[in-house]
């Protein structure tokens, strides 16, 4: 009867220590958890690389795309060009003046 008792809890312990232990359970969910939002940050990462790497090499290539993100980003132009800013300023909207519409 002791020896029964005393099986039972050392496998009380035993599944204890299996499910809330250091190696346990629940610690393997708590890192697949992490493992899967790094492979997904990885995933997103590749995905940047693979457009900066297709930007990088248009630019390398095509001299057009080069000249239009020069004038673009530093706004520049040539001698013979007008260069107008043209700025998108989002205006308020009344919401009085779309419900009469």
């Amino acid at each position: 009867m002791k020896t029964n008792i005393v099986f039972i809890v050392i496998i009380g312990v035993l599944i204890f220590y299996m499910v809330f232990g250091h190696n346990g359970i629940l610690k393997y969910r708590e890192l697949a958890a992490i493992r899967a939002s790094y492979e997904k940050r990885i995933e997103e990462t590749d995905k940047k690389v693979k457009v900066l790497t297709d930007e990088l090499n248009l630019v390398r290539k095509d001299k057009d795309y080069l000249e239009m993100l020069i004038k673009k980003d530093l706004n520049m132009k040539q001698q013979d060009e007008d260069l107008y800013i043209l700025e998108n300023k989002d205006k308020p909207t009344d919401k009085k003046s779309e419900k009469s519409k």
